[in-house]
């Protein structure tokens, strides 16, 4: 008996850069077999369309009510603004709800670990009025996760890897 295909979306805040991935994974297609790549459910396959050209990756805001099985999130949003200064429209609430909340079973967050850190570090986590409370909160739940083993921190920095096989 063969397996159900895994679902598998790509989330990013930006819309140049889903455009991006989307003509990535039109090259990928082939490679991912036992993956189901995720389309909006509200995406309608044109008669005569390809399946290169239908859309893999989505912007946060237009996979909201979407789930998938697993869920990659590009958070590439690396800048040297001060601690709190620096999300833009990503220290919204709601964003973040439908960047978390998306997963059915594995999320895959990847960005700059050390800019998240550095946004929050003056966020006192008891303030639920501070707008970066939210993100506090993940950062706090996910050093826990980190520590306990439920979660898993990657270091791709180049560096980090040399001498590993």
């Amino acid at each position: 008996m063969e397996a159900d295909p895994i679902e598998l979306a790509l989330l990013s805040p930006y819309n140049q850069q889903v455009a991006l991935m989307n003509r990535r994974l039109a090259e990928l297609r082939p490679r991912l077999s036992g993956m189901e790549l995720k389309r909006d459910r509200r995406q309608r396959r044109r008669p005569g369309a390809t399946e290169t050209a239908e859309k893999f990756a989505h912007t946060v805001d237009s996979f909201q009510g979407n789930q998938a099985d697993v869920i990659a999130v590009s958070l590439v949003r690396n800048n040297a603004s001060l601690p709190g200064a620096g999300l833009g429209f990503l220290a919204e609430a709601p964003r973040l709800n439908v960047l978390l909340s998306r997963a059915e079973r594995l999320l895959v967050l990847v960005g700059s670990w050390e800019f998240f850190e550095r946004q929050v570090s003056l966020v006192d986590p008891t303030d639920t009025t501070n707008t970066l409370w939210h993100w506090r909160k993940v950062i706090d739940s996910l050093r826990g996760w980190f520590a306990s083993g439920q979660a898993t921190r990657v270091d791709a920095h180049p560096s980090a890897w040399r001498g590993r096989r």
